[in-house]
């Protein structure tokens, strides 16, 4: 299993996990007491923060940039 490989499988992880936290993390960023409301644990706890909502969306945009970086081909060397 070469480099590119192990990137685009941790790149696919990291995209996908981030898709399913991405509707969440922008409902927060929106509306962060109507997130926390559907929070069955603690409904009346403190909504999360800005910053973890940020850091699920920048955990998807790593993993899209992982995914795409390694499914492009290497230049042809001559």
């Amino acid at each position: 299993m070469n480099a590119a490989n192990v990137a685009r499988v941790f790149g696919l992880f990291l995209l996908l996990s981030g898709i399913i936290g991405t509707a969440v993390a922008l409902l927060s960023i929106v509306d962060p007491v109507a997130s926390k409301m559907a929070d069955d644990g603690d409904p009346f706890g403190a909504p999360p923060s800005l910053l973890s909502s940020f850091l699920i969306l920048l955990c998807m945009s790593v993993g899209a940039f992982l995914v795409w970086r390694s499914g492009r081909k290497p230049p042809a060397s001559a």
